[in-house]
């Protein structure tokens, strides 16, 4: 069976922001169990990344969606606690004609 993935690398202005970031995202990951898709997340210094590995298009989009509504919450959290502008720069998985 074939599997589909997605990475996304997400450039913070600093590591305390990345670190904010993924502290927003693991108490609700930690209840989120796919049995279709799977999720990675890391930190590096100010790099947050995320790899979505799923069995099927559906299930890789349904995790999709959910992580980025996650990640707009998380990045409103971030503004609000160092009151900052953030730097973000998106890797495109794939390309479309």
């Amino acid at each position: 069976m074939k599997n589909y993935s997605f990475s996304l690398m997400l450039f913070f202005s600093d590591n305390i922001s990345a670190k904010i970031a993924l502290n927003s995202l693991l108490p609700e990951l930690r209840f989120w169990q796919r049995k279709r898709s799977q999720s990675e997340i890391n930190v590096k210094k100010n790099v947050f990344s995320i790899k979505i590995t799923a069995k099927d298009t559906t299930a890789l989009k349904a995790s999709l969606n959910s992580l980025i509504k996650l990640i707009g919450l998380s990045f409103n959290l971030v503004k609000t606690q160092k009151g900052g502008i953030l730097k973000w720069q998106k890797k495109k998985a794939f390309r479309t004609p």
